[in-house]
């Protein structure tokens, strides 16, 4: 896996002591971009492990260098199941034609998958491991699915601190629920239903109706004074 160091070791920390019976396991399979902090997350278990270059950012970062093209779906599928020099002889012609900008992108990624070389293979390609694995991809969505999304939004990340704080909260979150956070209930208080009698309308009312223009600061403008003539004729407001 990769991301936030903090929440990824966290996560991956949660769901192998809950899913995973380690007394049994004699071979790990430790997937990610390649970071070192990933490669070593279980060091402390004492067992064999193999790594895996994510497809993922194995696929993304091939993509951006060459394009996404037939051609580089099929060298990855060479180095996957071959290994990198299945590949890189028409790699490299590819540089040599290229722009000096495109190239250094070609070159930088070929570096990459040199500093990765022992997680191109796909693990059933790996004639040493008596056991075989398949997809990594399900580890990855449980940290996505199951931790991820219930901690934090996409894009977003957690302090260690946070974090773990995050995590007890959820470990007891059912104390809470029954010590301290009582549904609020509030007595419903019965509606007082008043009717509004309404005055009978009459055709003359609009007449007595008051005109704002006529004693608000617009009293003594040209239109107002015409308009109060207009109605008043005989000059009583």
């Amino acid at each position: 896996m990769a991301g936030n160091p903090a929440k990824d070791s966290l996560a991956k920390g949660m769901l192998r002591d809950k899913h995973y019976d380690l007394t049994n396991t004699t071979q790990l399979m430790v997937g990610g971009d390649g970071n070192s902090w990933v490669r070593h997350s279980f060091d402390l278990l004492g067992l064999p492990s193999e790594f895996v270059l994510d497809r993922y950012h194995l696929y993304r970062e091939a993509r951006r260098a060459f394009g996404f093209t037939h051609q580089t779906g099929d060298w990855i599928t060479q180095i996957c199941q071959k290994g990198l020099a299945a590949a890189l002889p028409d790699m490299l012609q590819v540089v040599s034609q290229a722009s000096p900008k495109t190239a250094e992108k070609m070159r930088k990624f070929i570096m990459y998958m040199v500093h990765n070389q022992d997680g191109l293979m796909d693990p059933d390609c790996r004639t040493h491991l008596k056991v075989k694995a398949g997809n990594l991809g399900t580890i990855e969505g449980n940290v996505d699915k199951l931790v991820v999304r219930r901690l934090k939004g996409r894009g977003r990340s957690w302090s260690l601190k946070g974090a773990q704080a995050m995590l007890a909260v959820c470990l007891h979150k059912q104390e809470l629920k029954q010590n301290a956070f009582h549904p609020f209930e509030k007595e419903m208080q019965p509606k007082m239903r008043h009717k509004v009698r309404r005055r009978k309308q009459v055709d003359g009312d609009w007449c007595q109706a008051g005109v704002p223009a006529f004693h608000l600061t617009h009293a003594n403008r040209p239109w107002a004074l015409y308009l109060r003539k207009l109605i008043h004729p005989e000059g009583v407001l």
